[in-house]
C-alpha cells in the first residue's frame, strides 16, 4: 500500500512544471503579492522591522527567523521576509533539498498488552464476546410462590 502510494505521488510529481511542489508554490506567490504591502525599515546587518496592517515584526535574515515564525514553520518564506529580502537584493527563493533518500520513521513500541500477531482462519470457532449474557426470552419466577411474571420482593402483594 505504501508502494503504491509513493508510485502515485512519484507519478504526480514528474507533470509539476517546475522543481517546486504545487501548494507550496502558491503559498509562496501568495507572500510574494502581500510584501508588497509591507512597510520596511533597516535595523542593522540582516536585521529589519516590517510592518505589516497593524502587526510589526522583526526579521533576522542571518540567522533566518521571523517573529511571525512561519519561515521557521514551513521553510517558505513569509511575506516579511520576502520584502526584506528583495531590499538586500536577495533571491527568495525556499526549497531546501533533501540528501538522500527519505527512509520509513522509527517503530516505536507502545505500552500495553502486544496485539496477536495470528489471525484466524473463516473456518475456525470464534470466541464468544465477553459481558453479560441478553436477558431476552428469559421468564423470571418467585422463589416463593414459584409463579412467573413475579419477584420474591412482589410477592407478598400478588398473594393478597
Amino acid at each position: 500500500m505504501v508502494m503504491q502510494i509513493m508510485h502515485v505521488k512519484r507519478t504526480a510529481s514528474s507533470k509539476w512544471k517546475t522543481n517546486i511542489a504545487p501548494r507550496p508554490l502558491q503559498k509562496f506567490e501568495r507572500n510574494m503579492d502581500v510584501s508588497n504591502k509591507c512597510r520596511l525599515v533597516w535595523n542593522g546587518d540582516g536585521g529589519f522591522e516590517v510592518t505589516d496592517g497593524g502587526n510589526q515584526h522583526t526579521i533576522d535574515l542571518n540567522n533566518m527567523r521571523c517573529t511571525c515564525r512561519e519561515w521557521e514553520l514551513t521553510e517558505i518564506p513569509c511575506s516579511h521576509v520576502i520584502s526584506a529580502m528583495h531590499h538586500d537584493s536577495n533571491d527568495p527563493r525556499f526549497v531546501f533539498p533533501i540528501d538522500g533518500p527519505i527512509g520509513p520513521p522509527q517503530f516505536k513500541v507502545m505500552p500495553g498488552k502486544p496485539e496477536k500477531k495470528r489471525r484466524k482462519n473463516k473456518d475456525e470457532p470464534v470466541k464468544p464476546k465477553y459481558g453479560k449474557a441478553s436477558k431476552a426470552g428469559y421468564k423470571v419466577r418467585c422463589s416463593k410462590c414459584k409463579q412467573v411474571a413475579h419477584r420474591k420482593k412482589n410477592a407478598s402483594r400478588m398473594i393478597m
